[in-house]
């Protein structure tokens, strides 16, 4: 069976996630960004998961440091107190952005994938306007072998890394330097187009007057 889900519906991609960590004993997520507000938006039911020995393979991608090292900090709190939770970060390229929104969970009879828009962070499990498709399957079914290559694809990427303290501490230290010259850079592109000149009305009808009876223009023109 295929459904869609977005955040505006009866029920959004955290909701959904949550019912899904309650009833289901293995995972496989593979997310570009991940976020504080998203992992404390599921953490009571991965715990919950975790804790009655639910299985699950989380990658995370790094690109243009929109994950969070916090949100990276707190899975690896986790994982250490919950062997079943194995992680992967996925390091940045200039040539290759890791984009996947993918998380795949599965009983002893069935599988469920949602795959589309929405990262593990709070905007897009909730917020944002977001849209996913989710097919279902048997345990027996094709969606199972289908998954099983796409996963074994991704975790064996050779941008990979295993997490460790020098890894994420050195991450922690770009993503602030990263984030200090965005939110400069985004100051001054905000004073710039607030500089830039309001053409409407009247004003843009004298303006185009303007522009056809300069001579010099018109020759330019044709």
């Amino acid at each position: 069976m295929i459904r869609i889900i977005s955040n505006e519906g009866q029920r959004n991609h955290r909701q959904l996630l949550q019912s899904w960590l309650d009833g289901s004993l293995d995972a496989f997520v593979a997310v570009a960004f991940l976020k504080h507000s998203g992992l404390r938006s599921i953490k009571t039911h991965l715990e919950a998961f975790l804790h009655r020995g639910g299985t699950l393979r989380l990658m995370v991608g790094t690109d243009f440091f929109l994950t969070e090292a916090q949100a990276l900090r707190d899975l690896d709190r986790l994982a250490k107190i919950y062997p079943k939770l194995e992680w992967r970060l996925v390091e940045q390229s200039n040539t290759s952005t890791f984009h996947p929104k993918y998380y795949r969970f599965q009983d002893a009879a069935n599988v469920w994938l949602m795959t589309g828009s929405a990262n593990l962070t709070g905007g897009g499990l909730e917020s944002n306007i977001e849209v996913s498709a989710i097919i279902e399957d048997s345990i027996n079914g094709p969606l199972v072998r289908e998954t099983s290559k796409v996963e074994s694809g991704l975790w064996n990427n050779p941008r990979v890394v295993v997490p460790t303290e020098e890894w994420l501490g050195r991450y922690a230290a770009q993503s602030e330097t990263a984030r200090k010259r965005m939110k400069a850079a985004e100051a001054e592109l905000q004073r710039e187009l607030e500089e830039l000149p309001k053409l409407e009305g009247q004003q843009l009808v004298n303006e185009l007057e303007a522009y056809r009876a300069n001579a010099e223009q018109q020759a330019d023109l044709a």
